[in-house]
């Protein structure tokens, strides 16, 4: 620590700024102004000028765009007023006999004060404690901070059997209830059932059943960490979300296409794409861990508002494409599935499932991603079920996914369809606004930890997804491609053609596989659809609401009585242009290493991530041509 006369130099103020920069891990990371202002209670203009004063005194490092992080000088100076702090905390609950929840104020007047002679004898006097009465580590003499759970009660699972460590010591109201209820350090706590948003956990504490509100949950932090499978549970869920949108309607379209026109030949493009697939998501994922933003918020952040505003246009119109797939999907597979009904009728059907999939959310994310995960399984059935029915040529499909070719102008579209199906631009926003806040990670390793686990959840839900994309192109080329029933692309025509070719109900299973992800996929992409518009402008609209306009194109399709296979096609083509839009923006993010920190992209990580976007852009930009000069 500094002695007291480096002290003096600085004013009471000058100590509380740098301690509340302490307090918000502006030691591990740049604290916006913003957030310092409303730890401070003061305007932002005010916080700005005294950064500007700690800057010039060498105390903080300031940056206009992500704000202020503690210099190594700082952190001394934070670290001392910090002691002094719990010190006092302590020597007044053991010597003094005040209550927890009284001592906090207290102590904020005194810290100050105190000189380093009356602190060394506070230390000697309570045994050189290491906690304070609320379980905050007390910095050593040499600057050593004991480290600590950052995880809350909140974030547990039920069956989980966790000890108290410490808790949030700044609301005298939240200690009094929290000794009320026996949540003090040194709990034990078993975890007994957990809900979603603000439903209480229930829990059982000394042989007690005890509700727990959320709010009091998250100002509680526990130790007590699973390994194995159970310490991999509470980070998967994520990229099975971002996956479903890697096995929507548009991937039967574009795979059954690819696969009766050219049979196994486009094997390495699905291949390919999945690869890619899970490369992007891992770095979205990443980027939600390390910035705890978005990839929208951080655009806003980091590019001009022309810029901005360009991308969320863009963004917005890639999402309509992305759903007029998945709700067309759905339609046709109630459609064939119910011949009886109408298409038009499937599709006002196929709103109120969607409806219905979206209010359970009101329930908990938890209950969504179950709903989910199940109609995914379903896809997985559905498609095993046709691949041992099919029979495919083994040697064809090793060839067609490890030796990379085309075969003129069409089988290039169509590969760049089944890339737009596979490298999905609104998950790549999405993915990271379902990182960003789920299980937070306040130090460097939390969060390097935190991501290893996310890189599972990727793999394995990438994996599957890749899986089921390998196994529709590889049905179709191995029950269309060469047989005599005639061009084949459209969804109907594959339900029909199934049927006749491989019987066993392979019609009524490919229906039920194209119902799950139409509707799985829809609910998906409305959320995708929110995160980019919040994170753009900043500006919320009811999800049934914007559900109820991105549905509306699908509507007109199929009531004008255009080719709604053929539009699945083209909407993947689409999808594809607006690939590099989030690639690039990810990209540049993920390598600056002042904004992820420790998770900043690898060098080689970054150069496979070039090489893709690349490959992508000029992939596209050849399409283009194509498109634009009718070759």
């Amino acid at each position: 620590m500094i002695a007291l006369e480096r002290r003096s130099a600085f004013t009471r103020s000058q100590e509380d700024y740098l301690k509340a920069l302490y307090l918000l891990r502006g030691d591990q990371r740049p604290v916006p102004t913003r957030e310092l202002a409303q730890r401070l209670g003061i305007s932002s203009p005010s916080v700005s000028e005294m950064v500007a004063r700690l800057t010039a005194q060498g105390l903080v490092e300031h940056d206009r765009y992500r704000g202020q992080q503690l210099t190594k000088e700082g952190r001394k100076v934070a670290l001392e007023l910090v002691r002094h702090h719990r010190l006092l905390e302590m020597f007044l609950v053991e010597v003094l006999g005040y209550t927890w929840d009284e001592v906090h104020d207290e102590a904020e007047r005194l810290e100050h004060v105190i000189s380093e002679r009356m602190e060394a004898r506070i230390f000697e006097l309570l045994g050189r404690p290491e906690l304070d009465p609320h379980g905050h580590a007390i910095p050593s003499l040499a600057g050593k901070v004991r480290p600590l759970s950052d995880r809350a009660l909140s974030d547990c699972r039920a069956g989980e059997k966790v000890r108290v460590q410490r808790v949030s010591d700044e609301d005298p109201a939240l200690l009094r209830e929290l000794e009320r209820r026996g949540l003090v350090p040194g709990t034990r706590i078993e975890v007994l059932l957990v809900s979603e948003f603000e439903s209480p956990i229930e829990c059982r504490i000394k042989g007690r059943r005890v509700s727990i509100p959320l709010g009091l949950a998250r100002g509680v932090y526990v130790n007590g960490e699973t390994r194995g499978l159970r310490a991999l549970l509470p980070f998967l869920g994520p990229a099975f979300v971002a996956a479903v949108a890697y096995v929507d309607p548009g991937n039967f379209a574009t795979n059954i296409a690819g696969g009766a026109q050219y049979g196994y030949m486009l094997l390495w493009v699905v291949l390919g794409a999945n690869l890619m697939a899970m490369l992007i998501q891992s770095m979205s994922a990443k980027l939600g861990i390390a910035t705890g933003m978005n990839l929208a918020e951080v655009s806003r952040m980091r590019f001009p508002r022309p810029a901005v505003f360009g991308l969320w246009i863009q963004a917005e119109v890639i999402a309509m494409a992305t759903d007029l797939a998945e709700f067309i999907g759905a339609a046709i597979g109630i459609h064939l599935l119910f011949p009886a009904i109408p298409l038009f009728v499937a599709g006002i059907i196929t709103a109120f499932a969607a409806f219905g999939i979206l209010s359970l959310q009101s329930r908990g994310f938890r209950g969504f991603e179950a709903v989910i995960t199940g109609l995914v399984g379903v896809i997985v059935v559905a498609f095993a079920f046709e691949a041992v029915l099919s029979r495919p040529s083994l040697s064809g499909v090793a060839g067609g996914l490890l030796v990379p070719r085309f075969d003129g102008t069409e089988s290039i579209l169509l590969g760049a369809g089944i890339l737009g199906a596979t490298v999905m631009p609104h998950v790549i926003y999405l993915h990271s606004a379902l990182t960003q806040r789920r299980v937070v990670g306040a130090t460097a390793k939390q969060k390097e930890k935190i991501f290893r686990f996310e890189r599972w959840d990727v793999i394995i839900a990438m994996g599957i997804a890749g899986l089921i994309n390998i196994a529709m192109l590889t049905v179709a080329a191995a029950a269309f491609h060469g047989r005599t029933i005639g061009p084949l692309q459209g969804l109907d025509q594959a339900f029909n053609a199934l049927g006749s070719t491989l019987d066993h109900g392979a019609d009524k299973v490919f229906g039920l596989g194209l119902l799950a992800s139409g509707l799985s996929s829809s609910s998906v992409g409305t959320l995708a659809g929110q995160i980019v518009m919040q994170g753009f402008i900043r500006r919320r609209i009811p999800l049934f609401l914007r559900r109820a306009i991105t549905m509306a194109p699908a509507l007109v399709v199929i009531g004008i009585g255009l080719d709604p296979s053929r539009a699945l096609v083209l909407s993947q083509v689409l999808l594809s242009f607006g690939i590099p839009f989030a690639l690039i923006p990810l990209l540049l993010f993920c390598r600056d290493k002042k904004l992820m920190g420790t998770l900043v992209n690898r060098p080689v990580t970054t150069a496979i991530a070039t090489a893709v976007v690349t490959v992508i852009v000029c992939l596209n930009a050849f399409l283009l041509y194509l498109l634009v000069s009718g070759r």
